[in-house]
């Protein structure tokens, strides 16, 4: 049995040789057949196998220029990725150092107002109260030549603005202004842009020691002839107060100051102007 098993296994196995010779005798018979039919054809298809011969080592060459290009791309980004991640980690840091500290300074403020409530009071007492003049007694006072300006509040620029009158203001325009907004622009853009031109405008020009007030001074000098007697204020000097520029919004709130009757908008040399015609019995 052993022998008869033995036979067979070799059988097999010479079964397997016998295929493999017979798939390498047809792999040779079809490259044969390539190969004469290439033959045969030698004239068409020479020149152009000699061209790709001719092209191999240039392709050869550009791939592996190809190759160490992306190799050393691949290397550049990914040490500059490690050397990025390392700088936001450090950022990353330092905001969170930075927030522990305004956390702090913002919690020992808190308690030194609970603390002292009394220091406030005084502080509130002690205030000095902003001097309240017009324009025509500001040029007579002593405090156009003062070093160091004084907070005051011009007669001249005072205006208000009752519920009635807002509402009376074109829906389109108001949009969702409200009328609280509409005297909080009046009061800390409008009225203070007017004050610190005129103040600045009336002082000795000796007295004025910034160069950017001197340079002010220069130019409000030069404006005075666009409409002589008037008050107003130009759209950069808006813009310089709350430095930034004139937007959409900016400008549809002095639209509506314009439609109480407050400002009158103007132009003189392509420079936007707004007077101030609000109050016009006041002294001058």
């Amino acid at each position: 049995m052993t022998s008869i098993d033995e036979k067979a296994s070799n059988f097999e196995h010479k079964d397997e040789t016998l295929h493999q010779v017979v798939a390498n005798i047809l792999k040779k018979i079809e490259l044969l057949k390539d190969f004469v039919s290439l033959y045969l054809r030698r004239k068409e298809v020479g020149p152009d196998i000699i061209e790709l011969e001719n092209r191999l080592p240039n392709a050869q060459q550009l791939l592996f220029e190809c190759n160490a290009v992306l190799k050393s791309f691949e290397t550049t980004v990914v040490k500059e990725y490690a050397e990025l991640l390392e700088t936001m980690r450090r950022q990353q840091m330092a905001m969170l150092f930075l927030l522990g500290e305004i956390q702090k300074k913002s919690h020992s403020t808190r308690e030194l107002k609970e603390r002292s409530p009394l220091l406030s009071v005084k502080q509130k007492n002690n205030q000095v109260e902003t001097p309240r003049l017009y324009l025509s007694q500001y040029q007579q006072s002593p405090y156009i030549a003062k070093i160091r300006p004084v907070a005051l509040y011009f007669l001249d620029f005072e205006a208000t603005i009752t519920l009635e009158q807002f509402n009376n203001i074109p829906k389109y325009l108001r949009g969702r202004e409200t009328c609280d907004q509409l005297k909080a622009f009046l009061e800390d853009v409008i009225v203070p842009c007017f004050t610190e031109k005129y103040q600045l405008l009336h002082r000795k020009r000796e007295c004025i020691t910034n160069p950017r007030d001197r340079e002010l001074w220069k130019l409000y000098r030069e404006q005075v002839s666009y409409f002589p007697g008037e008050k107003f204020v130009t759209q950069g000097d808006i813009s310089r107060k709350i430095e930034k520029v004139v937007d959409k919004k900016m400008c549809t709130r002095i639209a509506m100051l314009r439609q109480l009757c407050i400002l009158q908008e103007q132009r003189k040399a392509s420079v936007v102007c707004y007077i101030w015609i609000a109050n016009n019995e006041a002294q001058m």
